[in-house]
């Protein structure tokens, strides 16, 4: 893997884990 493939890779890692800590967020503010 080079380095333009592991950036790729880490970008796209960082943006699901961003979604998927953002929707059980948000869901939590609407329970309070």
């Amino acid at each position: 893997m080079n380095e333009a493939e592991f950036y790729a890779y880490h970008i796209v890692t960082r943006k699901k884990m961003h979604i998927g800590q953002m929707i059980p967020f948000n869901k939590n503010q609407h329970n309070t």
